[in-house]
């Protein structure tokens, strides 16, 4: 028989002890569990279950408060997993921007320009008898405010004068330039931008010499000058939205530990709506979560005492080993919940492998595997739902288990950590090449993270052995 090495606490060698002299009461249970022990067991992993769901929401209540826009961020708030989701306020603010470049769409409307010309045959017809009265009566500023009416205020005072002194060669010539002028305007698209543009250039030909007529003819044409092409607004709106439907949803894109808002900084719009995508915005009180709470903990406790009751476990029978068992799995989900809260690195140093090893040498090394499989699927539930924390809880948990099923020194628990932090690392590895991820800084932090995490899965698992034996009546050699 092989000699046992010296064990902390003589933690591999008796997990209870009495003193000498009080003899040792055994309890007989059967070696089968009987229906009242398989019935024992659903309500265990039912009161299981109750109580993970309050370690995964209560925490959530206190520790995450409602995040509203113009809040001061009191945490940095990292990428919990990659998620992409369409970005409700970049998208409005291109689409606002789109509509604001939509130019106004005009229409011909040639109604103003006709009525105008009316307006100015109007009045140089009646100038002649407006003359006629000037010479009756001797007076020019009744008769151009009259004329001032006729044109609805198109004509201006001093300029009514001067027409009322033309004589009717001169007035005849005046209107001629001047009807043709807006006539030959007209013809062409005009909108209102550029009415007060076109009087600077003149409209006359060459041929016309300078002078009174030329200058007076240039005012009617001023004054009497109208847009034919008027803003329609239902072609405007049509134009506008068609320009928003063509601007595409904003998509973007966060990283698993990405930052999306730092401590201290103001929470902007745009990083409320990436917070809202990755359900890190609402405090933990709906019932929606605490309803997906109580479910991921159902299937944990269901897999983890489903697995004791098809083998029909002796565990069953024996209520301190039962009780070991599901604290030891409440204890470390409660453990990782307040610890890993700020995500990053924290969840490759948490010393998770620790519940492997305890239950591989006070229960079996099956069970513990069960276990850490129920373990990894609440991990990462707990960390946003991380498919590559679950891998590396499992895969860490299964290699510690499997090594110290016959552990002999307490230098085997160093060796079976430390090789579950290699096998750890591999895995980190592996998810870092699939997401082209070649930062060698980064993945040398995470090595000397899953080696300290391996380091102190050990030591816990050497001091705890010896409490725990002894507490929950377990022999370990």
């Amino acid at each position: 028989m092989k000699r046992l090495g010296p064990i902390h606490g003589a933690a591999l060698r008796v997990a209870m002890s009495v003193p000498r002299g009080v003899p040792r009461r055994r309890t007989a249970y059967p070696r089968m569990p009987s229906t009242v022990h398989v019935v024992r067991g659903c309500f265990v992993a039912l009161l299981l279950s109750v109580c993970l769901t309050f370690a995964l929401f209560l925490p959530g209540v206190v520790a995450r408060p409602a995040i509203h826009a113009g809040d001061v961020a009191q945490s940095t708030i990292l990428a919990p997993s990659d998620f992409s989701f369409v970005d409700t306020v970049a998208t409005v603010a291109r689409r606002a921007q789109a509509a604001a470049g939509v130019q106004t769409q005009y229409r011909t409307s040639t109604e103003a320009q006709v009525q105008s010309e009316s307006v100015l045959t109007a009045i140089l017809s009646a100038i002649p008898e407006l003359q006629k009265q000037v010479l009756n009566k001797g007076r020019h500023g009744d008769q151009a405010t009259t004329l001032i009416r006729l044109s609805q205020g198109a004509v201006s005072q001093k300029l009514a004068q001067q027409l009322l002194g033309l004589s009717a060669q001169q007035l005849a010539r005046v209107q001629n330039l001047a009807l043709n002028a807006l006539q030959l305007t007209s013809r062409q698209p005009l909108p209102p931008s550029q009415v007060p543009i076109l009087p600077g250039v003149s409209p006359f030909p060459v041929t016309v010499p300078p002078g009174l007529e030329r200058d007076l003819a240039g005012q009617l044409y001023a004054a009497f000058l109208k847009p034919n092409r008027i803003a329609d607004s239902t072609q405007t709106l049509k134009a506008q939205q068609a320009a928003v439907a063509a601007v595409a949803p904003v998509e973007v894109t966060y990283r698993h530990n990405q930052v999306i808002v730092r401590l201290g900084d103001v929470v902007t719009a745009g990083e409320l709506t990436a917070l809202q995508a990755a359900g890190l915005a609402n405090s933990g009180t709906s019932w929606q979560e605490l309803a997906a709470c109580f479910l991921i903990s159902i299937v944990a406790a269901g897999l983890l005492h489903g697995y004791l009751i098809s083998i029909q476990s002796p565990i069953l029978v024996r209520p301190r080993r039962l009780i070991l068992l599901n604290t030891l799995l409440l204890s470390t989900v409660t453990a990782a919940v307040f610890t890993l809260q700020g995500h990053g690195l924290l969840p490759f140093i948490f010393p998770s492998a620790t519940l492997s090893m305890l239950l591989a040498v006070l229960l079996n090394a099956e069970v513990s595997v069960v276990a850490t499989a129920a373990w990894a699927v609440l991990a990462g539930w707990l960390v946003g739902g991380s498919f590559e924390i679950a891998t590396y809880y499992l895969v860490t948990g299964v290699t510690s288990a499997l090594l110290v099923r016959s552990v002999r020194r307490s230098s085997d628990f160093f060796v079976a950590g430390f090789s579950a932090a290699g096998a750890g690392f591999v895995t980190i590895l592996a998810f870092k090449l699939l997401h082209q991820g070649y930062d060698w800084l980064g993945l040398s932090t995470y090595t000397v993270g899953v080696l300290v995490s391996g380091g102190l899965a050990a030591a816990l698992t050497i001091g705890g052995l010896s409490g725990l034996g002894r507490l929950f009546g377990v022999t370990t050699g």
